[in-house]
């Protein structure tokens, strides 16, 4: 079911339009958004006569703050992926009833999702990384791509393969995946050695602008030389903010949404930055396992300790790289009070920089690929 709206105060004349380009965007977390973002805007520079629909259940709100350009918006809960507790940890059992329902009239969604996207009638369809669009488009004769450093059939099977009907819902996934024009990996990407279609490319992440004197002179921030950064994408959770170590001249840099009378914790909106610009002037980003603020910590050069997300497939490769790329450890959200912790933090923050940069421009190397379909 979707619904429909047109950018406010932001319509371009469509009678100059050549090209229609729909992008479904999987709601599950921020990650989907931070890899397709930059692709839709350099798409849009050097195709600038593309008419853009959006689907996707994230916010239209959300999706206009980090899309800098008019597009038509279409509210579709296309995918799940999989369905969390909090931030880290899987909700399988929920999951793999979410994907057994969807599933058991994959045929009739399919049809209507055919209906609906015939009638949208675009060049080219986008998927980073919902499937039953891809799958519609296949049906349609429409040319489609997916984009992704994951996919929901690997990611399914790992979960669910033991469950009663999954070698079917697998195969219909993966189906999808594999029918699409072409299957860009953005680097560092799960292996996929299922799908023949993939095509690798550099990493693809925003460059902040650091500014080191905004963070040391708000009020709050007293005599402090360090911060770090809190840093979980869109899918919340109860953080143990006490756990955190009190460490000297050190500032904590937290989501809003997380309270505590302790002085040395500052909100992030106070600082007034964009989350990237943000990143970019810490000494130090904890995070949690996930493409977005990995690979952003990695290009912007700050170290990071990531909490692990248990029994996560993506996770051996997405770490290998940010610790060959980057200063990188782990810990388990049970263990950010210990000493031991404590002791990373300090030996993070002492590190310098002297790795190599990583040039991520896996939005040119997309966005070249994919006019090449709209030509």
């Amino acid at each position: 079911m979707t619904n429909q709206r047109s950018p406010e105060g932001a319509r371009r004349d469509t009678r100059q339009m050549t090209r229609h380009l729909v992008v479904d965007i999987s709601g599950h977390g921020l990650g989907h958004l931070s890899q397709v973002a930059p692709v839709v805007g350099r798409l849009a520079r050097l195709e600038p006569r593309i008419r853009f629909t959006l689907r996707s259940a994230l916010p239209e709100s959300l999706l206009r703050s980090r899309i800098g350009l008019p597009f038509d918006y279409l509210e579709a809960d296309l995918d799940r992926g999989m369905l969390m507790h909090d931030a880290i940890s899987v909700d399988v059992d929920a999951s793999c009833a979410w994907y057994g329902a969807f599933h058991a009239n994959y045929a009739r969604r399919l049809e209507r999702e055919i209906r609906q996207l015939g009638a949208l009638r675009p060049d080219l369809l986008l998927a980073d990384v919902p499937y039953i669009g891809l799958a519609a488009a296949q049906r349609l004769g429409i040319p489609s791509a997916a984009l992704c450093s994951l996919n929901w059939a690997d990611i399914y099977r790992h979960y669910c393969r033991e469950r009663q009907g999954s070698k079917t819902i697998f195969d219909e996934i993966l189906a999808a995946y594999a029918g699409a024009s072409v299957f860009l990996q953005p680097e560092p990407s799960m292996a996929m050695p299922d799908l023949h279609n993939r095509r690798p490319i550099a990493p693809i992440a925003r460059h902040g602008g650091a500014d080191r004197e905004r963070l040391r002179s708000l009020d709050g921030t007293g005599d402090a030389e360090r911060f770090i950064l809190l840093g979980f994408g869109g899918i919340g959770m109860h953080f143990p903010l006490d756990g955190l170590p009190v460490l000297e001249r050190t500032c904590w840099i937290v989501p809003d949404a997380l309270e505590t009378a302790r002085s040395d914790i500052v909100a992030q909106s106070r600082f007034g930055m964009d989350y990237i610009d943000l990143l970019a002037s810490v000494d130090l980003v904890l995070t949690k396992t996930g493409y977005g603020t990995q690979v952003e910590a990695v290009v912007n050069h700050v170290p990071q300790l990531c909490i692990e997300r248990p029994g996560w497939p993506e996770e051996a490769g997405l770490f290998a790289w940010c610790r060959a790329h980057g200063y990188f450890e782990k810990t388990r959200l049970e263990e950010l009070g210990s000493d031991r912790t404590t002791q990373t933090i300090t030996r993070l923050l002492q590190t310098p920089w002297e790795k190599e940069s990583v040039v991520a421009d896996g939005d040119r190397d997309a966005a070249g690929i994919l006019s090449g379909f709209l030509d």
